[in-house]
């Protein structure tokens, strides 16, 4: 419809996720997470100005991701000392894992273009929570939230 248009797309993602603790006597820590994402998004966008090869887009969608894989890297501070520790992620729904494997949210974006060189912002907030729902009874819950930007050429 020349103003309106659907796009859809297979992407990597790398997420980062940082965990700290609230300090209390004898505890302390700062884990540092990088998830690697296979996404597929959705995304319908609308022509809202343009002129002179130049033109401004927004738009709205989902997505619906598998986490690949992701390592973890942590700084403990207890009553024992000090300690370093890194490895890799967990991924399934048991108690004792730490990822979820799936993912789905909704995207929310806007975009500058001149002629096929566009730049896009895209905001990306999960609807599904990170955290198995064995873990805790299915008590705690986190969703993750992604900001990225995009420079593409259309073809």
């Amino acid at each position: 419809f020349g103003n309106i248009w659907s796009e859809t797309g297979l992407a990597v993602y790398q997420k980062g996720y940082r965990l700290r603790s609230v300090p209390v006597p004898d505890y302390a820590a700062d884990v540092r997470f990088r998830l690697h994402y296979l996404a597929l998004n959705q995304n319908i966008l609308v022509k809202v100005m343009g002129k002179n090869g130049l033109s401004f887009s927004t738009g709205a969608g989902f997505f619906v991701s598998t986490l690949l894989n992701g390592r973890y890297k942590g700084d403990y501070n207890t009553i024992i000392g000090q300690r370093q520790e890194e490895g890799n992620i967990k991924i399934g729904n048991a108690t004792n894992d730490d990822f979820r494997s799936i993912d789905a949210g909704l995207n929310i974006l806007v975009r500058s273009q001149y002629k096929n060189i566009h730049l896009t912002m895209q905001y990306s907030p999960s609807f599904i929570s990170h955290v198995p729902a064995s873990y805790n009874n299915g008590d705690y819950t986190e969703k993750l939230r992604s900001v990225s930007f995009t420079l593409g050429y259309e073809f």
